[in-house]
């Protein structure tokens, strides 16, 4: 989550945001915390971890905090 969870307030009519994701620092982190839960949970059937990061898409929205209604969404993909 980029924008972290609690997202980011849309405070004027319109309003642009920009997040930029280091994917090599995000497949590491990912791989790590994989490791650590495999070694302090359970073990994963298959112990490989290619973490591609091929055909991802970044997913945002607008959601009424108060009704929890979304009121606008857009996709789009990744490109490094």
């Amino acid at each position: 989550m980029p924008g972290g969870p609690e997202g980011v307030a849309v405070t004027k009519e319109t309003a642009a945001v920009k997040h930029e994701v280091d994917l090599g620092q995000l497949r590491t982190t990912l791989t790590n915390y994989l490791d650590e839960y495999a070694s302090t949970k359970r073990p994963f059937p298959r112990a490989d971890r290619p973490m591609e990061m091929g055909h991802l898409r970044v997913v945002a929205f607008v959601q009424d905090d108060d009704t929890k209604e979304i009121l606008q969404a857009v996709q789009v993909e990744v490109t490094e």
